[in-house]
């Protein structure tokens, strides 16, 4: 079997490019910038930060040269706000409120009644917004299944 020179040729271009970029699913990330001890450092404190709920702070008087303490930035930079808003949408998906707000949407919807979203028992201003917002996602979406449900049952 003989193996062209054009396919040898592709198939070391994908290795070359496999070698040089690392792909996650926190982005592209290159190998140099991984193997870095400053970058890995400044991703992890990053993460940690997001995570914990803190304000960024980037200390990088930890690393003596400037090449580290740019790394350190840079891993930081990207991992703090991927990190964060990771962090929102799942804080908001478990929100008390919210699946308050889901669970009497759905219900409301199951039973055929119409949408009445009584926020007024949450006392901030962001609890109520966020009942409201689970009110309305569940509301239609049952509302949305019920009527898929009946047209199946129509049909048969």
């Amino acid at each position: 079997m003989r193996v062209s020179s054009a396919g040898v040729a592709a198939l070391a271009l994908a290795a070359g490019l496999a070698a040089t970029l690392s792909f996650s699913n926190r982005g592209v990330v290159l190998e140099s910038e991984a193997g870095n001890a400053a970058f890995r450092d400044g991703t992890y404190l990053g993460r940690l930060t997001a995570k914990s709920g803190n304000a960024p702070h980037i200390a990088v008087g930890r690393w003596s040269t400037d090449a580290d303490r740019n790394s350190y930035s840079t891993g930081y930079e990207k991992a703090y706000p991927q990190t964060l808003d990771t962090n929102n949408q799942a804080a908001h998906d478990t929100n008390a409120a919210f699946r308050d707000g889901k669970f009497l949407g759905t219900l409301a919807a199951a039973r055929g009644e119409e949408a009445h979203i009584a926020a007024g028992r949450w006392a901030t201003e962001n609890d109520r917004t966020l009942f409201t917002e689970g009110y309305e996602r569940a509301y239609s979406d049952s509302a949305v299944q019920t009527a898929r449900n009946s047209h199946f049952r129509a049909s048969e």
